[in-house]
C-alpha cells in the first residue's frame, strides 16, 4: 500500500471531500463522480448512481431537491450535514 492510502478503493472517504469556494472540490469525489456520469450532464440519475454504490444505497437521502438526480453539490450538502459542529475558539 502506498502511503497516500488506497487508490483503487470502490468507495470514498470523508477526507474525499473538501470545501473550496462553496462547491466540492474532492479528487476522488468528482473523478468517481465523472465516471458514473455518462452522459455528462453534471447529475447522477438512479441507472448512472449504481456505478458508485453508496451513492445508490442511500440515492433518496442525497437527492435534496427530489428531481431523481444527484448532483456534486448535493454530495457535499449531505456529508456537510453529517459533520459535528465546528466549536469556535
Amino acid at each position: 500500500m502506498c502511503s497516500s492510502g488506497r487508490t483503487n478503493r470502490s468507495y470514498l472517504l470523508l477526507k474525499d471531500l473538501h470545501l473550496q469556494d462553496s462547491s466540492p472540490s474532492g479528487p476522488r469525489l468528482k473523478r468517481h463522480f465523472r465516471q458514473a456520469d455518462r452522459d455528462q450532464n453534471h447529475r447522477l440519475n438512479r441507472q448512472e448512481a449504481n456505478r458508485i454504490p453508496w451513492i445508490s444505497r442511500n440515492f433518496n437521502a442525497l437527492d435534496g431537491d427530489r428531481d431523481g438526480s444527484v448532483t456534486l453539490e448535493e454530495l457535499w450538502n449531505h456529508q456537510r450535514s453529517l459533520a459535528p459542529p465546528q466549536r469556535l475558539p
